[in-house]
């Protein structure tokens, strides 16, 4: 490296190699006194003040250039308060689209009803978001959402602007379809513009892109887009597999806040797979075998034994040995039978070891304990369900009898969250769920056995 300039040398008048043995050093360039007689190396780093110097300057060139663009590419169109559009808006109205290539009528009225959605609401969904659903699902974390935010302004990469776009658009997204109770029903759409962006074949392969397609395939759950989820899983699984989150000694290579949010995007794409496949009866495409059984961060509740997340792992863990139970040999019905109940047993075991502020009460003021609730009598069904077609025949009836209480416990818990206007933060597609019940509540089943 060169030696420092005499601007330089007014803010770091020593060479590295004097400065860290404390040795005085005359500052003279391209070898000074002392390294000369110690015949030693003498180099020379840029002072702090200099490095922050050089890169406020970079950035604020960087910004000039920026509202340089905006300004060429002319006003945006007025909405009914110009007051109304504010930077979040001026951002996603211009940084939102991957290019010309989104010109359907669809990214059009996207586009327009985009302009509504200020900063104050993307802060408002993000607040929802992280109350009610990371909980549960911890693929994104709040400092991840706020760089996010940041990234609007203060990225210049085509690639990460377009997963930061993608991801305010896929919080905005979940939090709209189940805004009930929170004066964000007027929230538009940004399914087209998510969808756009995570098409596109030259996405990198990264953590946040994995962060995206997780965050998606929540997304495609509760608009009941089941062919895109299809897709969306299979990426979204190749890529974790690429990313190599699953050998052993991946806590090396990572810091250990990354390793922490890296175990939390697992874990949801785990729960994500079970319950999906659960819903549309197709196997898993993860096994938990092939996952580290690890425990992610306590994102909510420090002080407790395990977090919300942790709790609904387990019972996704619980739901994929009910899946893997599937299809059962014809000779294989007492010992099915027994492990059914084993899997019952189990079950119950992880519903009575809820924490009091996951355990449903009377006065129902979160949609959380609801949900634990809902998890445990929708495996439960399922349980009595394989039972009933697959198990012993003198117990068809209790089994069907069971399976038909479940159905019905289901439906008064999604009433009762109507009536409470509390969202449904659940990885289950609520109309789908309400007909499943229904007409399990309803209806006669064949047994497998009669047939």
């Amino acid at each position: 490296m060169t030696a420092p300039s005499k601007r330089h040398n007014r803010h770091a008048r020593a060479c590295d190699t004097c400065r860290k043995q404390k040795k005085r050093c005359e500052g003279e360039a391209p070898k000074c006194k002392t390294c000369k007689r110690t015949n030693k190396k003498c180099t020379w780093t840029p002072s702090p003040i200099m490095i922050s110097q050089y890169r406020g300057g970079h950035k604020y060139r960087k910004k000039i250039k920026r509202y340089e663009e905006v300004n060429a590419r002319g006003p945006e169109p007025e909405v009914s308060s110009t007051a109304e559009i504010d930077r979040a808006a001026q951002t996603l109205s211009l940084y939102a689209s991957t290019g010309d290539s989104l010109n359907d009528k669809s990214t059009a009225a996207s586009r327009k009803s985009l302009e509504h959605l200020n900063y104050d609401k993307i802060r408002r969904c993000g607040e929802i978001y992280f109350q009610e659903w990371a909980p549960l699902f911890p693929a994104l974390t709040e400092t991840e959402f706020d760089k996010a935010l940041d990234g609007f302004f203060d990225n210049t990469d085509p690639s990460s602007r377009n997963l930061h776009v993608t991801q305010i658009y896929l919080v905005v997204d979940i939090v709209g379809i189940s805004s009930k109770g929170h004066g964000l029903e007027q929230l538009p759409t940004c399914k087209p513009r998510w969808q756009a962006i995570l098409d596109a074949a030259e996405l990198e392969p990264s953590i946040q892109t994995l962060q995206c397609f997780t965050l998606s395939l929540l997304c495609c759950i509760k608009h009941r887009d089941y062919k895109r989820l299809c897709l969306y899983m299979e990426r979204a699984i190749g890529l974790y597999k690429n990313l190599f989150l699953h050998e052993d000694d991946k806590d090396e290579k990572h810091p250990g806040v990354a390793v922490e949010n890296h175990k939390g995007i697992v874990w949801t794409l785990f729960i994500l797979d079970c319950f999906s496949a659960a819903a549309n009866d197709r196997r898993m495409e993860l096994k938990y075998q092939d996952i580290e059984p690890t425990k992610p961060h306590k994102v909510d509740y420090p002080d407790d034994e395990a977090s919300t997340a942790l709790y609904l792992r387990r019972a996704a863990q619980i739901l994929a040995q009910v899946l893997a139970e599937y299809p059962v040999s014809p000779d294989d019905r007492h010992s099915f039978s027994q492990r059914m109940e084993d899997l019952n047993s189990k079950l119950g075991n992880w519903h009575g070891r809820l924490p009091d502020r996951l355990k449903l009460g009377q006065d129902m003021k979160s949609s959380h304990p609801a949900l634990m609730t809902i998890t445990y009598h929708y495996i439960l069904a399922h349980i009595h369900k394989l039972a009933f077609h697959f198990g012993k025949k003198d117990e068809h009836v209790q089994n069907f009898s069971l399976f038909q209480t479940s159905c019905k416990t289901i439906l008064d818990l999604v009433g009762r969250l109507e009536e409470k206007d509390l969202n449904l933060p659940l990885c289950l597609n609520r109309n789908d769920l309400v007909s499943v019940c229904e007409l399990g509540k309803n209806s006669t089943i064949v047994p497998h056995n009669a047939l």
